[in-house]
């Protein structure tokens, strides 16, 4: 199941790399560390998709 927050990173997560970050300094620490969680993910599936 996936929650309405978790939600929301996930389309931030969308947002950020189709867009960009811009500064990180005003984010919210919980926000920065999912997505950096979803940044190192996508990461080892592209990886994966790879090979």
């Amino acid at each position: 199941m996936i929650t309405a927050e978790s939600w929301t990173y996930l389309e931030q997560f969308g947002v950020w790399k189709t867009l960009g970050l811009g500064p990180t300094s005003a984010l919210p620490a919980k926000q920065l560390d999912a997505l950096r969680v979803l940044d190192q993910e996508w990461m080892t599936e592209t990886q994966n998709a790879e090979r």
